[in-house]
């Protein structure tokens, strides 16, 4: 995950998403929360929609999700493309 923060830093996100789908998630995610700390160093306080994702068990569920989900794409294409079973 951390090619795919790389790339996404530098605005490549064709191949962030390439090296590691969910890291490019997670790299956009960081970047959100980056921007909701400087909404909240101004304004005094958190964005209304980010104190609602904090502690609940879904938001919990959807790392969980796009974690499987980001290493499912990645085997399956790597299957499909031929490069899995490495050798």
């Amino acid at each position: 995950m951390t090619t795919a923060f790389s790339y996404a830093v530098r605005g490549r996100f064709v191949q962030a998403f390439r090296s590691q789908p969910a890291g490019l998630v997670f790299a956009l995610a960081a970047a959100t929360t980056g921007l909701a700390a400087a909404w909240t160093l101004f304004v005094g306080h958190w964005p209304a929609w980010m104190g609602a994702l904090a502690g609940d068990y879904r938001t919990y569920a959807a790392v969980l999700a796009v974690l499987l989900l980001g290493w499912l794409l990645k085997i399956g294409l790597g299957l499909l493309n031929g490069s899995l079973p490495a050798r």
